[in-house]
């Protein structure tokens, strides 16, 4: 039995959703009220694993669906104020559980997160995703939290993400930084591995059309060039591109 639950106030939309199995990780998250019925969805597939969870109810603030992102470091906020001995585990509540998560308490950095490659002209570039972060309880925790949470409020153009490239580059060493292992990254549903455990069905697939046209386009080509990479050279082309 959960010790705590406010499952039955879903109704309520100023009111956070909230399931405690186990106080050990704490997965945490935030909706807009346009947002609760997907929420409230996820809160079940996490109750369904018995991962506990707190997902604050926040208010939308003005702008697009990039500057929503910006609440994310708040809710992580909070949750570290209700949980400060806890290990917190960031999602976005379009992503679905599939498995125990457990693993992620044996994390050693301060913070845990997905790193994207993306080609370039020189090669390969990793860039910090924050559809999944892990932090622990820690000093170093705390400092990214806080910066996370001041550069998406200076007014910095761009989404939660481009606020969070930037503070790791300023770090200073201030918190350490891990890469999450492939199968807790959230990776698109469509896209995920049998070992998955953590993967996303973006919710903006269905209300951008012609965005889910292009990436699945991009998807296509890249299958398509890099068949026809390997059996030309007989190498992998990303491996190829990185060196």
């Amino acid at each position: 039995m959960p010790l705590d639950s406010d499952v039955e106030k879903l109704s309520e939309p100023d009111i956070d959703i909230r399931n405690i199995f186990s106080p050990s990780l704490i997965v945490t998250g935030f909706f807009t009220p346009d947002y609760r019925q997907l929420a409230q969805s996820f809160s079940k597939n996490l109750s369904d694993h018995r991962v506990s969870h707190h997902l604050y109810a926040l208010a939308k603030i003005p702008g697009d669906w990039t500057i929503q992102t910006r609440q994310k470091p708040s809710a992580l906020a909070a949750a570290m104020r209700d949980y400060p001995t806890q290990t917190l585990v960031l999602m976005d509540v379009d992503c679905q559980v599939r498995g125990d998560i457990s693993d992620l308490l044996a994390m050693e950095p301060d913070v845990t997160l997905m790193l994207k490659r993306k080609a370039t002209k020189l090669g390969v570039a990793l860039l910090p995703g924050s559809r999944v972060i892990a932090v622990k309880p820690t000093k170093g925790g705390a400092a990214f939290v806080r910066s996370w949470k001041e550069a998406c409020e200076s007014g910095l153009k761009g989404s939660d993400e481009t606020a969070l490239l930037t503070i790791i580059e300023q770090s200073g060493g201030s918190f350490s930084i891990g890469a999450l292992p492939q199968r807790f990254t959230g990776t698109e549903l469509r896209d995920a591995k049998s070992n998955a455990i953590i993967v996303h069905k973006s919710v903006h697939d269905n209300t951008r059309p012609a965005w889910s046209l292009r990436k699945g386009i991009q998807r296509v080509f890249r299958k398509v060039r890099d068949g026809v990479f390997l059996a030309l050279t007989g190498a992998d082309y990303n491996t190829y591109r990185s060196r």
